[in-house]
């Protein structure tokens, strides 16, 4: 009855900055710091490169790079772009119920919502 295939796990290893977690006030001090060593008797364009370069280097203080594996899903086959569509429609409609609280919204709502789960089906 069902077509139960195990199937193998891939990751894949991905770098990233965790910019949120940034302190902004020691950042926004650091920056005006780093700001003032740049001297102003340099060209244009050799301003703007040790600009970046000390800025880059900033960051790379305040939100050092970090390094993380993460599982590859394989995509169902039955999750396609007509399902992805239906999905982002009952999520919108959805929105606007909570928004609304009135019955037209909520009935569009419900509809999608049962459109949803007898498309899964």
């Amino acid at each position: 009855m069902y077509n139960l295939e195990i199937k193998k796990v891939n990751y894949s290893t991905i770098t990233y900055q965790p910019i949120k977690k940034i302190d902004n006030s020691q950042f926004h001090e650091d920056l005006k710091a780093v700001i003032e060593t740049i001297p102003n008797v340099m060209h244009v364009g050799e301003t703007v490169s040790c600009y970046n370069n000390k800025l880059l280097s900033l960051l790379d203080k305040h939100a050092p790079q970090k390094t993380i594996k993460i599982k590859n899903v394989p995509s169902s086959p039955w999750f396609d772009q007509e399902y992805s569509s239906l999905r982002r429609e009952r999520r919108k409609a959805e929105r606007k119920f909570w928004r609304s609280k009135n019955d037209i919204d909520k009935k569009a709502y419900l509809f999608l919502q049962k459109k949803c789960t007898e498309m899964v089906k």
